[in-house]
């Protein structure tokens, strides 16, 4: 279902359209965190929208609040799993979630060779840190969210497309 070549250099993602209800209802959302709680808060509010195959492909600078938004969604789904590693299963909760930290990685390969594509087709909610790392592997569909640090808050913004 995903192809890659390998002496290109250019990934080609031939992931479906996944239906995505939470997308539909977030698209250009802006939300002003003011604190980690409120991040984690925020986050748990997003869990309590998801579906199974659902994306959530999370974008910004070292600080801006991805791995405490990843802490709330995962909480809100209802496991209590520490946030960890290259990738993380948790099948505790309503869904089962599937934590990426795409920064951990140099290359795309890399991803393909855990199973990115078995992941992406589960019954599970994929979430991935540093989405813009390699933006051609997110299925159509993701809900992406851009966070951005503004003094001592920060600002998530949803859109269906990496820009």
């Amino acid at each position: 279902l995903l192809a890659w070549s390998m002496g290109s250099g250019k990934v080609g993602a031939e992931f479906p359209v996944f239906k995505c209800g939470f997308c539909a209802t977030v698209k250009g959302v802006t939300r002003t965190l003011a604190s980690i709680e409120e991040t984690f808060a925020f986050g748990r509010e997003i869990a309590n929208a998801l579906s199974a195959g659902d994306v959530i492909a999370l974008v910004g600078d070292l600080g801006a609040g991805k791995t405490h938004l990843t802490k709330g969604i995962v909480a809100g789904l209802g496991s209590d799993a520490e946030v960890t590693s290259l990738v993380h299963e948790y099948g505790d909760g309503r869904l089962p979630a599937f934590h990426f930290d795409f920064y951990r990685l140099d290359h795309p390969d890399e991803l393909l060779a855990i199973g990115w594509d078995e992941y992406c087709e589960s019954d599970g909610v994929v979430i991935v840190e540093w989405a813009d790392k390699f933006p051609d592997l997110i299925p159509g569909g993701a809900t992406w969210w851009t966070l951005r640090i503004d003094g001592e808050a920060r600002v998530a913004t949803s859109s269906d497309t990496f820009s």
